[in-house]
């Protein structure tokens, strides 16, 4: 099968590309494929700039299958609109809508009754579009009925874990300052006190990133805890990079978040005062932390499976070509 995709979460791309099908990326105006987050699958084909994509679209009435849309909202005439609807109105072929974020999250500047109505427009223009949500959280923000897929992650693309400092901690995101109203940057900060914390992720240009995904894999390796703070009102208790690290060994430090992977002391760390959960991993011993380890990655290949992730987006994919 033959799937058309906008570029706007490579990692994802990524491990959709597990799939099997041929999957076609256009790179809206300033994106490119980011082989510092993951190389390219063979079985990605990568329209890059205007022009290839006028080119291509010729092509894509005998050459597409489905065309997969992602929650990228752009304001119109006709009200806010998805940025790849936009782009393929015109395009008569099966659509399929993935929710990455929150409802609170894309829209949290908007009142009350703006927010539902603009909750309604967008259920209006996706009419006869199957939805797609990444977790059962993102579904119920929105309120539309959609099938529920949580991320997939190939353990076989990780583990290794090596780390010797069990001080060393990581988080990884892009923009943290801006996003502390939904990822807990401050309170990051804060719990990381003392310890050898690490911020992986741009914000104006600037910060430290993983130079390619084996890079990537060898900070994991090396990282005793994995840090995420989300907040329980616009994010999930995890993200693909915590899920990531956990699948390498990492165990992860949480809130009491409803959605956290974590059972505390089995796989990690959970409890709301972050002293408390910074003293834990002061006194963590090195028996405790590797059995942890174990745990953690135990529990990514029994709750975030690939195999299950790839399985229920192919089913997504034929029902949608099928109609």
């Amino acid at each position: 099968m033959n799937i058309l995709v906008f570029n706007y979460h490579v990692p994802y791309i990524y491990n959709l590309a597990k799939t099997g099908h041929k999957f076609f990326v256009v790179n809206p105006e300033n994106r490119v494929w980011d082989y510092r987050m993951r190389p390219k699958p063979a079985n990605v084909e990568v329209i890059d700039g205007a022009g290839a994509w006028l080119q291509f679209v010729p092509q894509i009435d005998k050459l597409i299958d489905v065309v997969l849309m992602q929650d990228n909202f752009v304001g119109t005439q006709q009200g806010l609109l998805p940025y790849d609807m936009l782009a393929t109105q015109l395009i008569n072929k099966p659509k399929i809508m993935l929710f990455h974020n929150s409802f609170n999250t894309m829209f949290k500047s908007l009142g009350g009754e703006e927010k539902e109505k603009v909750r309604n427009g967008i259920n209006k223009v996706l009419n006869g579009v199957r939805k797609v949500f990444i977790s059962e959280f993102k579904k119920k923000s929105y309120g539309y009925d959609g099938d529920v897929i949580l991320p997939g992650i190939d353990t076989e693309d990780f583990g290794g874990w090596r780390c010797k400092d069990g001080l060393r901690t990581l988080t990884c995101c892009n923009n943290a300052n801006a996003r502390d109203f939904m990822n807990g940057t401050k309170k990051t900060y804060m719990l990381n006190a003392g310890l050898h914390f690490i911020l992986l992720g741009e914000e104006g240009g600037k910060g430290q990133i993983a130079q390619n995904f084996e890079n990537l894999k060898d900070v994991y390796r090396e990282t005793a805890f994995y840090i995420c703070l989300n907040n329980a009102e616009f994010e999930d208790g995890y993200n693909l990079s915590g899920l990531e690290a956990m699948a390498t060994g990492v165990p992860m430090v949480t809130l009491n978040h409803p959605s956290s992977p974590v059972i505390d002391g089995y796989n990690g760390f959970k409890h709301e005062d972050i002293e408390e959960l910074n003293k834990r991993i002061v006194t963590c011993d090195n028996e405790k932390l590797i059995k942890m380890s174990e745990n953690a990655r135990e529990t990514v290949r029994m709750k975030f499976g690939i195999n299950d992730f790839v399985d229920k987006w192919n089913e997504i994919f034929y029902l949608a070509k099928k109609g």
